[in-house]
């Protein structure tokens, strides 16, 4: 593992088939933090300038603010117009009890679908034909995460004048790399309810053009958001917040539940915003609890640059009527060292080698090694080179056994892949795929995720 730009723990060099990444997210979160294609990291928020926090929305108890409703509400008289809105209470009147639900509770899930081409009548009450039309077509599509030059154009559009990045930068491969290569998707069935898993393009057109397009990671339990793109020409619609009320409603109509906003770094004043979307929770980097953004935990972000409210809680207890946020940066403000093991980095969250050697034999598997693959197994054929595992290796990121007790330190032991058959016992394998030197380059390109 490496230590990358902002304290990054990334698995740039552990790339997991999309099938075995579905695997490792059905064992839900915190396997892994965040996703870029085919790469899982975890940011190590102790040591970063810029401590990454995940967030998330509870999608059944939703409390939607004043703004996001009235961006609703403008997208809604944008798409529709005054004239269509005029014809279409003369032609399709509306019920009184459809005008009292109307006036009561915002329901997010009516209304972020009211303006669709596909929800609009088309007759009238006697059954006729009427071709009154809205002041624009628009349409959104759930598809698959595939690459298309109409995405692409978007895309590169996008990057160039709202990331400022030059054309050089700015690739295909580079675009299907980022947002082309996620996980691969299937249906999953609960309670004799289904409902699509995978990475998908939630694409929105206006007037047959593409012009957004929300990047899905679709889990068991989850609606995770991993990008979002739009045509700097529409960006007085407000998709950033249109996209996130369509993700959160689409949690709540499928069963989803949760609505995953990515990171919230309080240092990023851009990212200030998702504390809007309430009730929000913000993982304990220690302790993997969600705990409620409230005034209090505000309170903390505002007092320290690193916040774990499970170290705030037993501090409070330590500290015997001293200021526990004085400890707590005192106890976090050493660096980890590019190329150090995550073992001696300090990086909360995480296994420790104890813990692993604890309840795998580690030091008793043999890793074997044909070309590029090494499996995890219990295997008595001799046909195979073989290392054993020692602590010293383990503790070196420059070694194999050092890179594999890695990721299962960020992993965790429940959410290892599957074991290959062999001729004796198994437990799970990893396979690691070394890159060469020209893969490194392109995974050293710049792909915009900021």
């Amino acid at each position: 593992m490496a230590t990358g730009i902002c304290s990054l723990l990334t698995t740039r060099h552990w790339l997991i088939e999309c099938g075995e990444g579905i695997l490792i997210v059905l064992g839900g979160f915190p396997s892994y933090d965040a996703r870029s294609g085919t790469t899982y990291y975890k940011p190590d928020a102790k040591n970063a300038c810029c401590p990454h926090y995940s967030i998330r929305l509870d999608s059944d108890n939703f409390q939607i603010s004043k703004d996001q409703k009235n961006v609703s509400n403008r997208f809604t008289s944008y798409i529709l117009g005054e004239t269509y809105k005029k014809k279409a209470a003369e032609l399709f009147p509306k019920s009184r009890e459809y005008k009292k639900q109307r006036n009561g509770p915002f329901d997010v899930c009516d209304r972020v679908h009211e303006a669709e081409w596909g929800n609009l009548p088309k007759r009238d009450s006697q059954g006729h034909i009427e071709s009154v039309e809205p002041a624009h077509k628009f349409e959104v599509t759930l598809e698959p995460d595939k690459f298309t030059e109409e995405k692409y154009n978007l895309f590169e559009q996008y990057q160039r004048i709202i990331h400022k990045e030059p054309p050089s930068k700015i690739s295909r491969h580079g675009f299907k790399r980022f947002l082309c290569s996620g996980l691969s998707r299937t249906m999953y069935t609960v309670g004799g309810r289904s409902r699509p898993i995978g990475s998908y393009h939630q694409c929105y057109r206006l007037d047959g053009q593409l012009v957004a397009i929300g990047i899905l990671d679709l889990l068991p339990n989850c609606v995770s958001s991993v990008y979002l793109i739009y045509h700097t020409d529409f960006s007085h619609l407000e998709f950033g917040k249109l996209s996130a009320l369509r993700e959160i409603a689409m949690a709540k109509e499928q069963d989803y539940r949760y609505y995953y906003m990515g990171y919230y770094i309080h240092s990023c004043i851009k990212m200030r915003y998702k504390r809007s979307f309430k009730p929000c929770f913000i993982l304990d980097p220690e302790t993997y609890e969600w705990n409620l953004f409230d005034d209090n935990l505000l309170a903390q972000f505002e007092a320290t640059s690193y916040v774990s409210p499970a170290q705030q809680r037993r501090l409070k207890l330590e500290s015997n009527g001293t200021n526990p946020n004085e400890t707590l940066v005192s106890s976090t403000t050493s660096s980890s060292r590019s190329g150090a093991s995550v073992f001696t980095s300090g990086m909360t969250g995480l296994l420790t080698l104890a813990e692993i050697m604890a309840i795998l034999p580690l030091s008793d598997i043999p890793i074997f090694y044909d070309d590029k693959i090494v499996c995890l197994a219990f295997v008595n054929s001799a046909a195979r080179q073989r290392m054993t595992w020692n602590e010293e290796s383990m503790r070196s990121p420059s070694t194999i056994p050092g890179r594999l007790a890695e990721f299962v330190a960020c992993v965790g032991i429940d959410n290892l892949p599957p074991g290959r058959g062999d001729d004796s016992g198994i437990i799970p394998c990893l396979d690691w795929i070394q890159e060469d030197d020209e893969d490194e380059d392109e995974n050293n390109e710049d792909d915009g995720n900021e």
